[in-house]
Order: structure tokens, then sequence, then C-alpha cells
């Protein structure tokens, strides 16, 4: 009886211990002499003003004290049930209960289950899902089967499963700062340093042990529950029966508590000193903090920060123009070259049909007429007047063909319109059509090809002086 009352005390003198918690969350000296100091309370904790006193080197110092809301890194929790029970009898009432433990969690909470099994004298832990997760439901549906193979085998397994515990939230949620594990167990708790070094590596990754104890004679040993009391923060409880839901509840609501609340303390230093030697007195307890004076460097980039924007902004603006301007003038250039390449190609182009005609020139076989020589009176027709007309002249040949219909046919065969005994000329060499008052000569993929003024083409408009020569013959519109 004087045990269990001592471990009552025991408990009750670490619940308060915890309440009273407050801590330095974070100093501000961006804005010195300007200082704030923020302070985060646990538990239930009401900080008036009355309560803080703020002495720098030894002198009462005024100041602002304000209630802040700031995102606690214990808004969000993961909690990993570890469940090491093997009282086959009452199997339903605990499952039951654990039911109920699955529904008290916020939204944003995750959690996971880790039974402790075995088999064939082989212990291992059964964990239910691969990650931490909201899906409570999940949990629900799927917790009783995981007791199909559950075997009434008792055996010391809390050191074992519970190192394994602690390693998987490791392995798994680094970046939340509030992690828990819930041993509920009715096994008797070995307290050898393997289970010191477990607790200590809980404490190590910031990881919070929960304990549930019930239907267990460990709860006599004064020892081990003083220990159990330490490691788990007072975390701590002890029963005789299987109503565990209000206990995880309590461990739940403890845990929402850490949030706490946050205190902005603000005062105005000495500015002539190059640090704030302070002591802030809470409720008696006494912190002392050395705040130094920021760099000039950084003060110089706080205050003219403004400025600092409008040159680079001044300076981008500038490189920019200058961007602009030169690839302007790069493009200018490009033109410029482009055009002067045209040019040459214009005057090699000229100088090649120069070279060419002077080869035609140069060849007896080529000959080239001269229309302005051209004698009507020699012709089988004579033309004029207002109907154009084609003069036709090769080597042995001189006519003129009046152009009366819209589309007229050329080649070497009878069936043509125009037929020019020219052995170089194809049968339908090429058609010469009317269009809208305007002639066109197109070329009927000839064998040796259509040229207007020396240009081999597929279809030409024919102007008045153009000449055409279709094989040795030339030809050229008249009015």
């Amino acid at each position: 009886m004087r045990k269990n009352i001592l471990i009552v005390f025991l408990l009750i003198c670490v619940h308060f211990a915890n309440a009273q918690n407050i801590v330095v969350e974070y100093i501000d000296n961006t804005k010195y002499p300007t200082i704030d100091i923020i302070l985060a309370c646990d538990g239930n904790t009401e900080l008036f003003k009355h309560d803080v006193n703020i002495y720098e080197n030894q002198i009462s110092l005024d100041f602002v004290m304000d209630t802040i809301n700031m995102k606690s890194k214990n808004e969000n929790k993961i909690i990993l049930f570890l469940i090491d029970y093997y009282e086959k009898d009452s199997i339903e009432f605990f499952l039951n209960e654990l039911h109920k433990s699955l529904n008290i969690f916020d939204l944003n909470d995750k959690i996971n289950i880790a039974i402790v099994k075995s088999n064939n004298l082989i212990t291992y832990l059964d964990i239910m899902s691969a990650e931490f997760s909201s899906d409570f439901k999940f949990f629900n549906d799927n917790i009783d089967y995981c007791f199909f193979d559950f075997n009434n085998f008792d055996y010391k397994t809390q050191n074992k499963s519970l190192f394994e515990a602690i390693n998987f939230i490791i392995s798994k949620e680094h970046h939340y700062s509030n992690k828990n594990v819930i041993l509920l167990t009715d096994n008797s708790i070995d307290k050898s340093e393997e289970f010191e070094n477990c607790m200590n590596l809980a404490k190590k990754n910031d990881i919070q042990i929960h304990c549930i104890l019930f239907n267990n004679d460990s709860i006599q040993d004064t020892d081990l529950v003083n220990n159990l009391i330490i490691y788990t923060k007072g975390s701590l409880y002890l029963t005789n029966d299987y109503n565990f839901s209000s206990q995880i509840e309590n461990i739940v609501l403890k845990e929402n508590e850490k949030a706490g609340k946050y205190y902005k303390i603000t005062y105005i230093t000495s500015e002539n000193l190059d640090y704030s030697d302070i002591e802030i007195d809470i409720k008696g307890e006494k912190i002392d903090r050395l705040i130094e004076k920021p760099d000039d460097n950084t003060g110089f980039l706080m205050k003219h920060y403004q400025h600092i924007i409008w040159i680079v902004l001044i300076i981008g603006i500038f490189t920019l123009g200058i961007l602009f301007f030169s690839s302007r003038l790069k493009l200018k250039k490009i033109f410029q070259f482009k055009n002067f390449r045209q040019i040459e190609e214009l005057i090699e182009k000229n100088k090649k049909l120069e070279e060419k005609l002077a080869r035609y020139k140069s060849n007896k076989n080529f000959f080239i007429p001269e229309f302005k020589d051209f004698n009507p009176n020699l012709t089988l027709y004579s033309g004029g007047g207002e109907i154009p007309v084609l003069m036709i002249k090769n080597k042995d040949l001189s006519k003129v063909f009046e152009i009366g219909k819209p589309v007229i046919s050329i080649g070497r065969e009878k069936n043509n319109d125009l037929i020019i005994p020219d052995l170089a000329i194809s049968s339908k060499h090429a058609t010469l059509t009317n269009e809208g008052g305007e002639f066109f000569l197109i070329d009927n993929d000839s064998t040796n090809g259509t040229f207007v003024n020396d240009i081999k083409i597929t279809k030409s408009k024919i102007l008045v002086n153009d000449i055409i020569r279709i094989g040795n013959t030339y030809l050229k519109i008249k009015y």
C-alpha cells in the first residue's frame, strides 16, 4: 500500500514539474537596440507581465509583453502503438478499447500499430503499415485481423520490440518533431542495461515513451516505477483493468498541450553598449542571456535595402538597354551582310550569263537572231496590226505566225498549231497561252527544255522584247 501511494505521489510531482516548464524559444536582435524575446510555455501555464522581470547589468528595464501565435513543432504528432499483450481470454475487450483509442486523434496526426508476436520461440514485430498514416479507418478496419495468429506465449520481449519500434520511427519520420511510442503491455518489464539503452536511444532522438501497465506484478517494484517515471517524463499509467482508452486520451491531450503558448517581450537596451547582458526572472526562475549587437555589415544592408534595390533595378535596366541596342546593331550588320551577299550573287550570275553568251557567239553551231533585221516580206505570212504575231527564226527558217487562238500548241508534229521542223524540238514541245491579255509560255516536259532570255523555264510570262528559244529556233512576240 505504501509503495502504491509513493508511486502516485511521484507521478503527481512529475506532472506539476512539467506543467511549469518555460523556456526562451528565440531572441531577435536584428532591430538592435530594440530586442524581442520569445518565451514558450508548456502545459497550461499562464504568464502575466507581473510574473516577469528583466534586468540589464542589474538594472530593471521597462518592457512590453504580448501573447503571439506561433506554429509549434508539437501541433502534429506521430504515434506508434507498441502492443505487447498476451491475455487471450480478454482479447475481445482489449480490441474494443483499442478501437476507441483510434478515434481520438487530430486529423493531422499520423499513427501506426506494431504488435509483438512470437512463433516457435522467435519474437518479431508485426507492423500494420509501412508508413505512418492519418487513415484511421484503415487501422480500425484491419486491426482485428492482426490478432488471428495471436499466441499466448509468455516471454520477455519489451527490450527487443521497443528497440525495433524506436528505430522504425527514426527511419521513417525525420521531419516530425513530436514523435511518440505508446507501450501497451501486461508483460513483465526487464529493468536491465538493455532497457536503459532503449530509453536513452529514444531520448537522444526526441522520442517520447508512454507506458501503460495493467495486470502486472512489476508495478510493485518501486525502483522500476521510479525509473519509468524518469524515462517517460511522467507519462506512466498503472491500471488493474483493461480500460486504457481514457489513458490514451490523456496522453494525446498532454501532447497537444505541449504546443503551449508563446509570449513576446520587447525592450530597448542602451545604444552605447555593443551587447546586452540580461537576466530574465520568470516566477523566481532566472535565465541569463548575453545578446550581442549585430555586425555593421548586416545593419548597413538592413538600413539601406531600399536604395540597394533601386540601384540594382537601374543597373538591370541599363544592362537590358545595352543588350537591346547591341542586338539591333548585330541584326543590322546581319541584314547588311545578307544584302551584300545578294549583290555579290547577282554579279556572279551576270558574269556567268556573259560567259555563256560569249560561248554561244563563238560556237558556229548556234545561231543568235537579230530581230531588228527581220524582214516580214520574206516570210510565209505577213503580220502587223492589232493581232500579235510570233516571229520565228532559225538557221534554215524565217516566218511569222499569227496568234489567233488563246492556246497555241508548239511542236515538231503536224497536229500542233505551230509546227517547227527542228529535230531539237520535241513533238509537243511547249504551249503558248493568252491569259487576260498576257502571254504565258509553258514547257511540256520537253527533252531539250524551253528558254526565255536564255533562262530555262517551266512556265513564264512573255513580254514583247523577250527572246524564246526552243531547240535551235528562236521566237519573239510582236504587235
